[in-house]
């Protein structure tokens, strides 16, 4: 039938709230039954003509948020004559130039739309429609009738041929209930890509009734699209009669059995006659008058069937079985006519066992086993049928040969170009299971096989699994003729399930905190970390909102920023202050991002944290002792030049002035040579705390190093005004000074230089003209101070060499490379060696670089000399490896090097001319300071570095001090902690902490560690004992030329203390501390008894760590222990014979108190001695000695 013309209509709208119907063109009366003025005065919305179920779909076109700029759909639309049709549509948005959008939607009838697919739709399926008596159909993607067999149309209710369907909808065939089914499982078809199908009673034209199981197979199309239906609807009334009539025969059975007995049956065996119910009479078609012998059964038996059922009795006779079950078949003794009995039956046996009687019932089962034949038929149709149906099935027979198969079958084997029919299943695919073969055969024997999900490893390793369905079929006499497997591959439901699974344990197992919030923020869920680290239960938060755990410590513009970001870019990552469950304040590290559904929309949040709040504590603690000189308590270098910069600025801003003053002790060096480091300590701190007491409020003294210490003086509007302040200064040094018994005098020189000046200079420039001045002053007597004269400067920097000299150096060769090595500690193996510049002088000899590489600190020759450097590294680095001798060499950065936009080519290009040189065994070594000058810059250039192979250190970590920020986007694979930490660390437990802290945020952000300055076995000790195994310093080797470290290298090895020191676990880390506080603390009592110090130190031993072990080991199981308890008791009468020292010198009594000095030695090394055990086990060992103590 050919179709109508194609009716179209367009509706206009803009897009406002609510929309506005703009225009209406087309045939729109024709498709819908109601003119374009109806639409456009609104008398008739087109919404209100939309089938209920489509309505949310149509919404959708005029939501504000829709993605697609167009698109096309099928829908359901009401005319006005009450009949629903099929639409076909499409929509566009455009944009005005008002600012509005435009929605355009074109609408026409889908019997008029000619699909690209329709015809080789059709085609395919052709031969099948056209030779089956089954109701068979075609349908396109717009839910139109292609093709239709002749059988079809007797199950609608206009159609008289199965031409009138071509071109039709359901909704023009049946009811609208009925339609809607059909059109919503076809739906579920294409959404799903798998069959669906209905078991239905369909009225026929004549007015009867029939069952069909009504199948609807989706068809894939060219681009992975499903473009129409194939379906299939065989009729299955007999068979659904069948069962009906199965179903009462059963209930009349058991009805029989329980009451009456009726249609049954008993075998008297002695007497070899048996009893029929009168039921079962009929049913075998005898009369009363029908001998009841046990030889007139068999005549009533089929003759076919005989022989099995003469075998049968006499095995359950004989035998040990008692349950009697057959099916067979029987002849009427009236009629002639073959039944099917199904017979069951319990025998009876005496007290000696022998058989008594046959007791059972019998069912006729003719017309199932009629219904079962029928199924079987038309082999023909079978094959075509699996042909061209949409699931993969195969048929075989007893011996497993191919009888018919589907082409997914095939697809799904990988067989499209086999030609398998007649042969074996386990000849085409031989890895098929044995497992698999074991069911095929007990399917053959007649046992069901339970549907299950299977992997299958296929012959080329690849891993499938396979939902599979095995089941027997049957000839027409019953018999099994072989089975039918369904199969169904199920690897991509499997893999999903596998990815959902391991995603349920990353969010369960996350050390991190999980949260998961919709687009309101209400908590959706959350994951055992969250509670660990909030303290709130999953069933406390659920359905809150994350505000819960703010802490108020971040401002209102700093969550707008946030959520801006995540909205900007679906992501935002930074660190937050939070407030736990308890009240506590916790620092995390918080990322939160977008979770988005397959078109892109946000659907939930997902934020993903850490808590640092330990992190944050070893920050604000570095960044105190790193900024702080632990001996005087004054700014460090650090500190005092920040403090110098920002007066700088401030002098600038009010056009003042300020002088820098640098000051030296003079004779120091011969004090702490002579009297020790003690005396010299305390020297230092007593003139530190006299010159800062003479200096104006808002001026500041800072120590830089040593005896070194320089001063920012504000408001200094000429020399003159400064001078009194520097007498001032250099008179409280000169001061005399009694520690103990021992009067020392020093004095100072002081180099003056003011800011602002004539020329653009920064704060080092300052400090540099300062110590310059300083060197005046002490060549021109000491004890005085002296006034930086550029004119001076220049005639002073005349006597070093000056930056020809250097350039002359570099051209003559003059610069040598000495290599000091790096090395594990424990295991004694050598790591690496750094490359350590020396200028060999024809005249000085061989020159440190701190005697000519300041000259050049910012100017381009230094880029000359470091190329020098990593090439003559990579030359050394190349006779070494030919030599058999091959490690890792270290070079120096200056920040100049780092911000040259061409450093790295210049690097990749050094590398590539030494091809067998691994660029990981090149490491460069950055000065933190250096790094922290521009962060951003030198990060990429690092991170360039890294790309290429190379690796990466930060030199002297700890005396800039990096920001956990700065820490992390510096791209560094080391951190070489200063020595000026590792010298002092065994006496100082402030310097223990620093090396503590670095060593925490360099595992937090896993990168190695190596300390500098190891100069004794002791403090290899104590960094091994902290966990620190690589070092470099004079203890271990002094730099020395490339052609004597291979032989170095040979003969080294580690002190044998090293190998046997265990590291110190870190809960037991307090006692090392307390041990080494302690220890400086008996110095300086010592110190201070000697007249060596002003002051003695705390006695109260509640002022000692070792007490706060204590109390802190009291609350676990080692307090307990009698070494804990012993260890108390020394502490308590060590600070108690100290005070009675102390006592006995207040009172004149000095040799009563030094002749318990002795005695005082000896209680503390017993206590130490007993807590560097603690330093050796954890909690767990101790805890179980606790135990065993406690039962003794």
């Amino acid at each position: 039938m050919i179709g109508p013309k194609m009716l179209d209509a367009a509706f206009r709208y803009v897009l406002r709230n609510p929309p506005r119907l703009a225009s209406v063109d087309g045939s729109v009366e024709t498709l819908l039954g109601y003119d374009q003025r109806q639409f456009l005065t609104s008398k008739v919305h087109l919404r209100d003509r939309v089938h209920k179920d489509d309505i949310p779909f149509f919404d959708s076109l005029f939501a504000s948020e829709a993605s697609q700029p167009s698109g096309g759909f099928t829908i359901r639309l009401r005319h006005a004559d009450g009949k629903i049709r099929c639409v076909k549509g499409s929509y566009t948005r455009t944009g005005t130039r008002g600012g509005e959008v435009e929605l355009e939607v074109h609408l026409a009838d889908a019997r008029t739309v000619k699909e690209p697919g329709d015809a080789s739709l059709v085609n395919s399926f052709k031969t099948l429609i056209e030779q089956t008596a089954d109701y068979i159909y075609i349908k396109n993607r717009n839910h139109v009738i292609l093709a239709a067999s002749r059988t079809l149309p007797s199950l609608t209710d206009s159609a008289q041929d199965r031409v009138d369907l071509v071109g039709t909808t359901d909704y023009d065939n049946h009811p609208e209930e009925a339609a809607d089914a059909y059109y919503e499982l076809e739906e579920k078809a294409f959404a799903e890509g798998m069959r669906v199908n209905l078991i239905q009673q369909v009225r026929n034209q004549d007015g009867t009734t029939s069952w069909i199981d009504n199948r609807k197979y989706p068809i894939g199309g060219p681009d992975d699209e499903f473009i129409g239906i194939f379906g299939v609807a065989p009729e299955i009334t007999n068979y659904i009669e069948t069962q009906k009539r199965l179903r009462e025969s059963e209930e009349r059975l058991r009805d029989a059995h329980e009451i009456a007995e009726l249609s049954s049956y008993v075998l008297d065996i002695p007497n070899q006659r048996w009893i029929v119910s009168p039921e079962l009479a009929a049913l075998l078609g005898i009369g009363e008058d029908y001998d009841r012998g046990f030889e007139q059964i068999w005549p009533l038996i089929h003759p076919d069937d005989r022989p099995a059922m003469a075998e049968r009795f006499q095995e359950y006779f004989t035998g040990g079985r008692d349950a009697f079950d057959s099916e067979y078949r029987i002849i009427r003794h009236t009629d002639g006519t073959v039944r099917w009995v199904h017979t069951r039956g319990r025998l009876e046996r005496d007290a000696q066992g022998k058989p008594l009687a046959l007791r059972g019932t019998v069912q006729d089962i003719t017309e199932r086993k009629q219904a079962e034949a029928a199924l079987r038929e038309n082999k023909d149709l079978l094959q075509l049928f699996t042909d061209h149906a949409p699931a993969a099935l195969a048929m075989f027979d007893r011996e497993m040969h191919y009888l018919a198969v589907s082409r997914r079958w095939l697809e799904m084997h990988s067989l499209l170009d086999r030609d398998v029919i007649g042969r074996s299943q386990y000849e085409i695919l031989p890895e098929v299971p044995e497992s698999w073969r074991e069911e095929h055969r007990r399917c053959i024997a007649g046992e069901e096989i339970p549907t299950e999900e299977r992997e299958f490893v296929r012959a080329d390793g690849t891993v499938q699994w396979v939902r599979r369905e095995v089941r027997p079929w049957r000839k027409g006499d019953g018999s099994i003729g072989g089975i039918v497997i369904f199969a169904e591959d199920v690897t991509a439901k499997k893999q999903a399930e596998e990815r959902l699974r391991l995603a349920a344990s990353v969010f369960t197992g996350a050390r991190e905190g999980i949260l998961i919030t919709d687009l309101k923020g209400t908590i959706l869920d959350v994951n055992e970390a969250f509670k660990r680290i909030t303290g709130y239960t999953r069933e406390e938060v659920l359905g809150k909102n994350p505000r819960l755990l703010k802490s108020g410590l971040q401002s209102k513009e700093f969550y707008q920023k946030m959520w801006s970001s995540i909205q900007r870019d679906g992501h935002w990552s930074g660190e937050v202050w939070n407030r736990s469950k308890n009240g506590d304040i916790f620092a995390e590290t918080l990322t939160i991002n977008a979770i988005r559904d397959v078109n892109g929309q946000p659907t939930q949040y997902m934020a993903l944290f850490s808590d640092i709040t330990e992190i944050k504590r070893h920050e604000q603690q570095l960044e105190h002792l790193a900024h702080y000189d632990a001996l005087t308590g004054l700014p460090n270098r650090v500190l005092f030049t920040n403090r110098l910069r920002q007066a700088m600025a401030q002098m600038l801003r009010n056009k003042q002035m300020l002088a820098v003053a640098y000051f030296d002790l003079d004779g120091f060096k011969a004090i702490n040579d002579g009297h020790g480091h003690s005396i010299g300590d305390a020297l230092l701190t007593a003139i530190a705390f006299r010159m800062r007491r003479v200096m104006r409020e808002g001026d500041t003294l800072g120590r830089l190093g040593g005896d070194e210490f320089a001063a920012v003086l504000l408001d200094a509007a000429s020399p003159e005004n400064v001078a009194p302040a520097l007498q001032r200064m250099l008179a409280a040094a000169a001061e005399e000074v009694q520690i103990g018994d021992i009067d020392l005098r020093v004095s100072a020189s002081c180099g003056v230089t003011y800011y602002p000046q004539p020329e653009e200079v920064d704060a080092d420039v300052l400090l540099r003209q300062a110590g310059q001045a300083m060197y005046q002053a002490k060549l021109s007597g000491k004890n005085r101070s002296h006034n930086f004269d550029p004119s001076e400067d220049l005639n002073t920097r005349s006597r070093h060499e000056n930056v020809e000299h250097i350039r002359q150096a570099l051209a003559n060769r003059q610069f040598v490379l000495h290599y000091q090595p790096k090395v594990n500690m424990r295991s004694g193996t050598i790591i690496g060696a750094e490359a350590l510049l020396r200028w060999q002088h024809p005249e000085r000899g061989l020159l440190p670089p701190g005697m000519f590489l300041p000259v050049i600190e910012e100017h381009p020759l230094t880029i000359e000399i470091g190329q020098w450097v990593v090439e003559s590294v990579l030359e050394q680095m190349e006779q070494w490896q030919a030599e058999g001798f091959t490690l890792p060499v270290s070079v120096n950065l200056s920040a100049l090097e780092l911000q040259q936009p061409d450093f790295v080519d210049r690097l990749h290009k050094q590398l590539e001319a030494h091809p067998t040189i691994k660029p990981s065994s090149l490491e460069l070594e950055v000065l933190e300071t250096s790094a922290l000058e521009d962060v951003v810059q030198t990060s990429q250039t690092l991170a360039a570095c890294r790309e290429i192979g190379v690796s990466i250190a930060l030199d002297d970590f700890g005396i800039g001090y990096s920001s956990l920020t700065y820490l992390k986007r510096l791209p560094a694979n080391v951190l070489k902690i200063d020595q000026s930490f590792v010298r002092d660390m065994i006496d100082d437990p402030e310097n223990l902490s620093i090396l503590e802290g670095i060593m925490g945020l360099a595992a937090a952000f896993r990168r190695q560690v190596i300390a500098e300055g190891v100069e004794t076995v002791d403090h290899g000790l104590m960094l091994l004992q902290m966990g620190c195994e690589q070092a470099q310093g004079y203890g271990i080797a002094r730099p020395m030329p490339a052609n004597q470290l291979r032989a170095w290298a040979a003969t080294w090895r580690p002190d044998p203390r090293w190998s046997n020191v265990p590291p110190v676990h870190s809960e037991n880390r307090p006692v090392l501390y307390a041990c080494v506080e302690h220890r400086a603390w008996l110095s300086a009592f010592e110190a201070y008894l000697l007249g060596k110090r002003a002051a003695p130190p705390p006695l109260e031993a509640s002022h000692c760590r070792v007490t706060s072990w204590l109390n802190a080991e009291k609350q676990t199981a080692r307090g307990t222990f009698s070494n804990v308890r012993a260890i108390e008791m020394l502490h308590q009468e060590l600070h108690i014979l100290a005070a009675e020292i102390l006592a006995s010198q207040s009172e004149g009594r000095n040799s009563d108190g030094l002749a318990l000095l002795q005695q005082l030695h000896h209680l503390h090394e017993k206590c130490m001695s007993r807590l560097r055990a603690f330093t050796r086990t954890g909690r767990h060992r101790t805890a179980r000695r606790a135990r065993i103590v406690s039962k003794k």
